[in-house]
């Protein structure tokens, strides 16, 4: 697999309206409430920023529900951990042991799957980029105030003006001087004539210290997201951890949201 494989894409169609997810880690539970979601309400795109896979219990379902539903994906580091095990010295032992475990039970269709997403996707026409670390590098975290600076610098530079990214779990959107933006249940408004980063936070594994699954929704026509909250059965998903024998670590840490 070429990670460093990048892709245009054209989302065809005016007014679109978006449900992007990201790092869902193999946590079905919580991918569940994206699943909801779906049916309360329609979307004509679905975008999961890489992460499919890793630290939890169940990448098959996971990887089952993003082909059956079309969803547009790329490949996070846990994926890439996965097709080659170099990388995997890189990983705390925790995630190390998760994706080997992973490795050994992952049917041969999923694992197709995973194989050939790309790693970046790009819409020229709209203007609007889908990465996992960062535009710059697909492993970067956009932690720094300097990260994000260097990444807006990216993206104006190919004429994007939004850029979705994930890795970091944290949910947000961030302006061209470094601000952070987050509300649950809001209504933002973009400007469209600035540059934004903008992360859904993750489903399987936040890390803002909310347990709640986190994700977004993207609508073209009014230029606004929306970011959501929703709670799911952490209990399933903790007793799958221990069922097959993961780091019970892996479990706890989806009570705090860490």
């Amino acid at each position: 697999m070429n990670i460093y494989y990048k892709i245009k894409i054209i989302l065809k169609g005016k007014n679109l309206k978006f449900l992007i997810i990201s790092d869902i880690h193999s946590n079905f539970e919580a991918l569940k409430c994206v699943i909801e979601e779906i049916k309360r309400d329609s979307f004509d795109r679905i975008v999961c920023l890489g992460d499919i896979v890793g630290y939890g219990p169940q990448p098959d379902e996971c990887v089952k529900f993003i082909r059956n539903n079309s969803v547009l994906s790329i490949t996070g580091n846990h994926e890439r951990m996965l097709f080659n095990p170099s990388l995997r010295i890189y990983a705390n032992v925790n995630a190390r042991r998760a994706i080997e475990w992973t490795d050994e039970i992952i049917s041969v269709s999923s694992r197709e799957f995973l194989e050939k997403l790309p790693v970046f996707l790009k819409d020229e026409e709209k203007r609007i980029s889908f990465v996992h670390g960062s535009p710059c590098d697909p492993d970067e975290y956009i932690f720094k105030i300097s990260a994000a600076l260097r990444s807006i610098e990216k993206i104006k530079n190919e004429n994007i003006r939004l850029c979705f990214f994930g890795h970091t779990h944290i949910p947000g959107i961030i302006d061209e001087e470094g601000n952070l933006y987050y509300e649950e249940n809001v209504t933002m408004a973009l400007d469209s004539r600035r540059y934004y980063l903008i992360n859904p936070g993750s489903v399987g594994q936040p890390r803002d210290r909310d347990p709640r699954s986190s994700f977004c929704v993207f609508d073209d026509a009014k230029n606004t997201v929306k970011f959501y909250r929703r709670e799911y059965n952490i209990s399933k998903t903790v007793e799958k951890i221990e069922e097959y024998g993961l780091p019970l670590e892996l479990g706890e840490r989806l009570w705090y949201g860490v």
